[in-house]
């Protein structure tokens, strides 16, 4: 059996093959149910969105599609040189692509995020500091009680020395 043909005992031969038993209800009932389903779809076509849904659908919608020439904006833009696909400015090195949109979602002001993580960042300095100035006593601690306790040492040898 070659590989270009299909096994007539799968699941896959029987799926093309047409349902042709008749079905068990009646034409009537069947054209109620056929007349619901209709119905139903006319429905679902007519819902209205919620606002934030159709804000999204909408947005998403103005994000995918490019500048229409018909712009103003564009107009401009072709007057000073631009040509579509060239980066902005002089020489062509700026942006390519627009300026990309941020969406608020939380009631905080706008510049607080970057605030917060600024006082974070802050904060986070200020601990290293400290742990770095608490190493640097502990090290001088640890190096007075050793040479104490080597001046000590020394006093003890010498006051043996001496007896």
């Amino acid at each position: 059996m070659s590989s270009d043909e299909e096994d007539y005992m799968s699941d896959a031969f029987l799926q093309k093959c047409g349902d042709t038993r008749p079905g068990l209800i009646s034409q009537n009932i069947k054209r109620k149910h056929e007349a619901e389903k209709a119905q139903k779809q006319a429905n679902n076509k007519n819902t209205v969105l919620p606002k934030k849904k159709l804000e999204a659908t909408h947005r998403e919608a103005g994000l995918k599609s490019s500048i229409s020439s018909d712009s103003k904006g564009f107009a401009l833009l072709q007057k000073m040189g631009y040509k579509p696909g060239m980066g902005i400015g002089k020489h062509g090195t700026g942006r390519v692509e627009p300026v990309s949109i941020e969406l608020k979602n939380n009631r905080s002001g706008l510049g607080r995020d970057t605030e917060k993580k600024k006082v974070k960042r802050q904060k986070a300095e200020e601990r290293r500091k400290e742990t770095f100035v608490d190493r640097l006593k502990e090290r001088f601690t640890e190096k007075t009680t050793v040479r104490d306790l080597r001046t000590a040492q020394k006093a003890c040898i010498q006051l043996d020395q001496q007896e």
